[in-house]
């Protein structure tokens, strides 16, 4: 159903408030009219629309005024916006947190689902993926027809479908959809934010080629208005896409220029930062260097020590591994033991499984990693699948068990090439 007509909005008031059709059109319209009205086939008079929105207990505005403008709320969306393109997402969310009452009702259709992108852009910012997730679900899935929408509103609208695709690992539809907001616009300011976010389905793609390619239009023209944070964003990203090919050199060379710059403007945003400082870990980890690697990860929760606790899971569990690495099972064991409410469960039980086969403990490891890939599964969370199939296979071919190693060396050459382009 189009969720772009008035019949759509009386239905879904209807819904929240539990209200059964015949209470909300008795006495008012016919049984068959109000299906049309809902289904968006016919346009009551102003009159049948005060009575509805009284029934409903709604201000009438909301029902009445469905394509027209509000003043106050064109100032509102100007603000948010401004503190969006400065990368500011807390400040943004607090003027949501400050306009909700007025927000709660916007009349105009355009207003409302401006406000519903731009809120979706927040959530998905400050990486609040379920409640991202339950708003487009619940306000912006199901719109058919864009030709009916204002162009810039289409630019959003496409841009924000991408990034829940994205969210879903359904990395295809969300390139697809990118690709359309791309073309939908041609504004410069634009086309960034969409070319940063093709680099990032390019990554998860495995084309790493194009996903530079589209990075490096987006770092020159940042850097040349000076768009410091944005640019801080698009080095770690190009460390991450070098980190991804193993050229360990230019990988630590962007994270460390991101650091640089984040150092020279006097960044306070402690997630951004914060990521430099685990990337790294990880590229001193994945070359052995497990003394540099803590050192940053720990400086990395230090940063982030008053940021919510699953912003600091992948910094957690990598510091576990480097105590395993190190043969320190007591201290990967306190950790685990210290942060088991934070991290996944999957996450716990395969940190487990790795503490088992270092203490030789086999039996107990077969059990947690085979619970764990299942998890994996479950979760699609195909990157730590095929780190927990590289634990795992060696493991059969040690114990002679070729053919179920063989058949899992199957799975996990189709899970490390499904996504390349």
């Amino acid at each position: 159903m189009d969720l772009l007509h008035i019949g759509n909005r009386i239905r879904k008031i209807r819904m929240l408030k539990g209200f059964s059709r015949e209470y909300v059109y008795t006495g008012i319209v016919s049984n068959s009219h109000f299906s049309n009205i809902e289904k968006g086939r016919y346009q009551p008079p102003t009159e049948t629309l005060r009575l509805m929105a009284k029934r409903l207990d709604v201000p009438s505005h909301y029902l009445t005024d469905f394509y027209e403008d509000d003043s106050e709320i064109v100032e509102v969306i100007e603000c948010i916006e401004s503190y969006i393109k400065k990368h500011q997402f807390q400040q943004a969310q607090s003027i949501f947190n400050k306009y909700q009452e007025k927000l709660t009702y916007v009349s105009s259709v355009w207003q409302e689902l401006n406000l519903n992108l731009l809120r979706f852009d927040v959530y998905a910012n400050l990486h609040q993926n379920d409640e991202a997730k339950k708003l487009f679900e619940r306000e912006l899935q199901g719109i058919i027809d864009l030709q009916d929408v204002p162009p810039e509103l289409q630019y959003k609208y496409l841009k924000i479908c991408g990034t829940y695709f994205f969210m879903q690992k359904d990395y295809e539809q969300s390139l697809l959809h990118y690709q359309q907001a791309l073309n939908s616009s041609y504004a410069v300011a634009d086309q960034i934010p969409v070319r940063y976010n093709l680099a990032l389905c390019y990554y998860q793609l495995g084309n790493i080629e194009k996903a530079c390619n589209s990075l490096n239009k987006v770092l020159h023209y940042e850097l040349r208005i000076q768009n410091w944070i944005a640019a801080i964003h698009s080095y770690n990203l190009f460390g991450a896409l070098f980190q991804k090919e193993k050229d360990y050199q230019q990988a630590q060379s962007y994270y460390q220029y991101g650091i640089a710059l984040s150092e020279l403007i006097q960044l306070k945003e402690v997630l951004i930062i914060g990521k430099l400082y685990h990337n790294l870990g990880l590229v001193y980890f994945e070359q052995e260097n497990y003394e540099e690697a803590e050192k940053m990860l720990l400086h990395c929760l230090e940063l982030r020590k008053d940021a919510p606790q699953v912003d600091k899971v992948k910094t957690i569990y990598l510091l576990i591994n480097i105590y395993i690495k190190q043969g320190s099972l007591n201290r990967a064991d306190d950790k685990l033991e210290q942060y088991k409410a934070v991290i996944p469960n999957s996450l716990v039980i395969f940190s487990q499984a790795k503490i088992a086969y270092a203490q030789q403990n086999y039996d107990d490891f077969e059990q947690y990693i085979l619970q764990a890939m299942r998890l994996f599964e479950e979760e699609k969370e195909d990157v730590y699948l095929v780190e927990a199939l590289e634990y795992y296979i060696p493991y059969l071919e040690e114990k002679r068990k070729y053919k179920q190693a063989y058949e899992l060396l199957k799975r996990y050459h189709y899970i490390k090439n499904k996504g390349v382009m």
